[in-house]
Protein backbone atom coordinates (compact mmCIF):
# COMPACT_ATOMS: atom_id res chain seq x y z
CA UNK A 1 0.00 0.00 0.00
CA UNK A 2 3.05 2.23 -0.21
CA UNK A 3 4.87 4.08 2.46
CA UNK A 4 4.69 1.06 4.66
CA UNK A 5 0.97 1.38 5.06
CA UNK A 6 2.06 4.53 6.82
CA UNK A 7 2.34 3.13 10.27
CA UNK A 8 0.67 6.29 11.44
CA UNK A 9 -2.94 5.44 11.73
CA UNK A 10 -4.12 8.04 14.20
CA UNK A 11 -2.03 10.98 13.12
CA UNK A 12 -2.75 10.53 9.46
CA UNK A 13 -6.34 9.42 9.29
CA UNK A 14 -6.82 13.12 9.67
CA UNK A 15 -4.90 14.03 6.55
CA UNK A 16 -6.60 12.02 3.90
CA UNK A 17 -9.05 14.63 2.65
CA UNK A 18 -10.48 17.27 4.95
CA UNK A 19 -11.71 15.88 8.25
CA UNK A 20 -14.14 16.49 11.06
CA UNK A 21 -13.89 17.72 14.62
CA UNK A 22 -15.26 18.91 17.98
CA UNK A 23 -14.32 19.89 21.47
CA UNK A 24 -13.49 17.84 24.53
CA UNK A 25 -16.12 18.13 27.29
CA UNK A 26 -15.68 21.21 29.48
CA UNK A 27 -13.57 20.99 32.62
CA UNK A 28 -14.28 23.77 35.06
CA UNK A 29 -16.12 25.64 32.33
CA UNK A 30 -13.09 25.79 30.02
CA UNK A 31 -12.92 23.59 26.92
CA UNK A 32 -9.87 22.55 24.92
CA UNK A 33 -11.18 24.75 22.13
CA UNK A 34 -10.97 27.71 24.54
CA UNK A 35 -7.39 26.72 25.27
CA UNK A 36 -6.64 26.45 21.58
CA UNK A 37 -8.07 29.91 20.93
CA UNK A 38 -5.64 31.28 23.51
CA UNK A 39 -2.80 29.37 21.88
CA UNK A 40 -3.86 30.73 18.48
CA UNK A 41 -3.05 34.22 19.73
CA UNK A 42 0.57 33.09 20.19
CA UNK A 43 0.47 31.54 16.74
CA UNK A 44 -0.80 34.79 15.24
CA UNK A 45 2.05 36.69 16.90
CA UNK A 46 4.59 34.23 15.48
CA UNK A 47 3.01 34.51 12.04
CA UNK A 48 3.09 38.31 12.01
CA UNK A 49 6.71 38.39 13.20
CA UNK A 50 7.61 35.51 10.84
CA UNK A 51 9.01 33.54 13.76
CA UNK A 52 9.14 30.21 11.95
CA UNK A 53 10.97 28.56 14.85
CA UNK A 54 7.71 28.78 16.80
CA UNK A 55 6.16 26.27 14.38
CA UNK A 56 9.22 24.04 13.95
CA UNK A 57 9.71 23.69 17.71
CA UNK A 58 6.17 22.32 18.13
CA UNK A 59 6.43 19.46 15.66
CA UNK A 60 5.45 16.00 16.94
CA UNK A 61 7.58 13.69 14.82
CA UNK A 62 6.32 10.44 13.33
CA UNK A 63 8.35 7.65 11.71
CA UNK A 64 7.57 6.09 8.34
CA UNK A 65 9.25 2.98 6.95
CA UNK A 66 9.34 2.85 3.15
CA UNK A 67 8.28 -0.43 1.56
CA UNK A 68 10.08 -0.08 -1.76
CA UNK A 69 6.92 -1.16 -3.59
CA UNK A 70 7.26 1.50 -6.26
CA UNK A 71 5.33 4.30 -4.61
CA UNK A 72 4.39 6.61 -7.53
CA UNK A 73 4.55 9.79 -5.45
CA UNK A 74 5.20 11.04 -1.97
CA UNK A 75 7.99 10.74 0.56
CA UNK A 76 9.19 7.24 -0.36
CA UNK A 77 9.66 7.72 -4.12
CA UNK A 78 12.98 6.21 -5.22
CA UNK A 79 13.90 5.23 -1.67
CA UNK A 80 15.03 1.66 -0.93
CA UNK A 81 12.95 -0.67 1.26
CA UNK A 82 13.49 -0.12 4.95
CA UNK A 83 14.31 3.58 4.64
CA UNK A 84 13.05 5.31 7.79
CA UNK A 85 11.77 8.87 7.48
CA UNK A 86 11.07 11.02 10.54
CA UNK A 87 9.29 14.33 10.72
CA UNK A 88 5.96 16.09 10.19
CA UNK A 89 3.40 14.54 7.81
CA UNK A 90 2.64 17.08 5.08
CA UNK A 91 0.00 16.39 2.45
CA UNK A 92 -1.45 18.27 -0.51
CA UNK A 93 -5.24 18.28 -0.66
CA UNK A 94 -6.48 15.71 -3.15
CA UNK A 95 -3.00 14.75 -4.38
CA UNK A 96 -2.22 11.62 -2.32
CA UNK A 97 1.40 12.76 -2.15
CA UNK A 98 2.31 12.63 1.53
CA UNK A 99 5.70 14.09 2.42
CA UNK A 100 7.61 13.88 5.68
CA UNK A 101 9.31 17.16 6.61
CA UNK A 102 12.16 16.89 9.16
CA UNK A 103 11.84 19.46 11.95
CA UNK A 104 15.24 20.88 10.97
CA UNK A 105 13.83 21.77 7.53
CA UNK A 106 10.47 23.11 8.62
CA UNK A 107 11.55 26.68 9.43
CA UNK A 108 12.88 27.19 5.90
CA UNK A 109 9.79 25.54 4.39
CA UNK A 110 7.52 27.89 6.31
CA UNK A 111 9.71 30.88 5.53
CA UNK A 112 9.46 30.15 1.81
CA UNK A 113 5.66 30.08 2.06
CA UNK A 114 5.57 33.36 4.00
CA UNK A 115 7.99 35.09 1.64
CA UNK A 116 5.87 34.15 -1.37
CA UNK A 117 2.70 35.79 -0.01
CA UNK A 118 1.32 38.78 -1.96
CA UNK A 119 -0.06 41.39 0.50
CA UNK A 120 -0.43 43.77 -2.46
CA UNK A 121 -3.22 41.57 -3.85
CA UNK A 122 -6.69 40.72 -2.54
CA UNK A 123 -9.73 38.60 -3.35
CA UNK A 124 -13.02 37.54 -1.77
CA UNK A 125 -11.11 36.23 1.26
CA UNK A 126 -9.30 39.49 1.89
CA UNK A 127 -5.67 40.51 1.73
CA UNK A 128 -3.08 38.28 0.12
CA UNK A 129 -0.84 38.58 3.19
CA UNK A 130 -0.21 35.39 5.15
CA UNK A 131 -2.75 35.35 7.96
CA UNK A 132 -4.47 33.12 10.47
CA UNK A 133 -7.84 32.94 8.74
CA UNK A 134 -9.86 30.51 10.90
CA UNK A 135 -9.68 27.94 13.68
CA UNK A 136 -11.59 24.65 13.74
CA UNK A 137 -11.95 21.33 15.52
CA UNK A 138 -11.75 17.72 14.34
CA UNK A 139 -12.73 14.53 16.15
CA UNK A 140 -12.47 12.15 13.21
CA UNK A 141 -9.22 10.55 14.38
CA UNK A 142 -8.25 8.61 17.47
CA UNK A 143 -7.46 11.88 19.24
CA UNK A 144 -9.23 15.23 18.94
CA UNK A 145 -7.40 17.75 16.77
CA UNK A 146 -7.58 21.51 16.57
CA UNK A 147 -6.86 23.30 13.32
CA UNK A 148 -5.16 26.59 12.59
CA UNK A 149 -6.19 27.51 9.04
CA UNK A 150 -3.68 29.89 7.50
CA UNK A 151 -4.17 31.55 4.16
CA UNK A 152 -2.35 33.75 1.67
CA UNK A 153 -2.31 34.64 -1.98
CA UNK A 154 0.77 32.78 -3.14
CA UNK A 155 2.96 33.91 -5.97
CA UNK A 156 4.48 30.99 -7.81
CA UNK A 157 4.26 28.76 -10.86
CA UNK A 158 3.84 31.86 -13.00
CA UNK A 159 0.64 33.07 -11.37
CA UNK A 160 -0.83 34.33 -8.08
CA UNK A 161 -3.48 32.17 -6.39
CA UNK A 162 -5.19 31.77 -3.03
CA UNK A 163 -3.88 28.95 -0.84
CA UNK A 164 -4.70 27.52 2.56
CA UNK A 165 -2.21 25.92 4.95
CA UNK A 166 -3.95 23.82 7.59
CA UNK A 167 -1.88 23.11 10.70
CA UNK A 168 -3.18 20.30 12.88
CA UNK A 169 -2.52 20.45 16.63
CA UNK A 170 -3.18 18.12 19.55
CA UNK A 171 -2.58 18.52 23.27
CA UNK A 172 0.41 16.47 24.42
CA UNK A 173 1.41 16.62 28.09
CA UNK A 174 -0.37 19.92 28.51
CA UNK A 175 1.17 21.62 25.48
CA UNK A 176 -0.01 22.19 21.91
CA UNK A 177 2.05 20.18 19.41
CA UNK A 178 1.70 20.13 15.62
CA UNK A 179 1.03 16.59 14.39
CA UNK A 180 0.40 17.21 10.67
CA UNK A 181 -0.22 19.83 8.01
CA UNK A 182 -2.24 19.95 4.81
CA UNK A 183 -1.59 22.34 1.94
CA UNK A 184 -4.62 23.32 -0.13
CA UNK A 185 -2.86 24.64 -3.20
CA UNK A 186 -4.78 23.22 -6.16
CA UNK A 187 -7.77 25.09 -7.65
CA UNK A 188 -10.94 24.53 -5.65
CA UNK A 189 -9.25 23.12 -2.55
CA UNK A 190 -8.61 26.28 -0.47
CA UNK A 191 -12.31 27.20 -0.47
CA UNK A 192 -13.30 24.05 1.42
CA UNK A 193 -11.23 25.31 4.37
CA UNK A 194 -11.95 29.04 4.05
CA UNK A 195 -15.74 29.09 3.64
CA UNK A 196 -16.47 27.14 6.83
CA UNK A 197 -19.23 25.02 5.30
CA UNK A 198 -17.35 21.80 4.46
CA UNK A 199 -19.02 19.09 6.54
CA UNK A 200 -16.23 16.57 5.85
CA UNK A 201 -13.44 19.04 6.66
CA UNK A 202 -14.23 20.05 10.25
CA UNK A 203 -16.95 20.17 12.86
CA UNK A 204 -16.70 23.55 14.56
CA UNK A 205 -15.25 26.35 12.45
CA UNK A 206 -14.70 29.97 13.45
CA UNK A 207 -13.43 32.88 11.42
CA UNK A 208 -10.43 34.17 13.35
CA UNK A 209 -10.67 37.75 14.54
CA UNK A 210 -7.14 39.18 14.57
CA UNK A 211 -5.95 40.34 17.98
CA UNK A 212 -4.41 43.79 18.03
CA UNK A 213 -0.68 43.34 18.60
CA UNK A 214 1.21 46.03 20.48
Amino acid sequence: MGIATLVISAALVALSACNSSSTIPPSGGVTDFDSFRNFAQQLQTALVSQDTSFFASRIQEISVVCTGNGEPRGACVNRPPGTVLRGLPSDISGANALQIIPPADYSSTMQTWLASARPDLSDQFGSGAATLYAVATDTSGDADSYLAILSAIYSGRGRAERQALVLRFQIKDGDWLMVAEERAVNPGTPEQWLLGNCKTCHDEWERWTPIALS
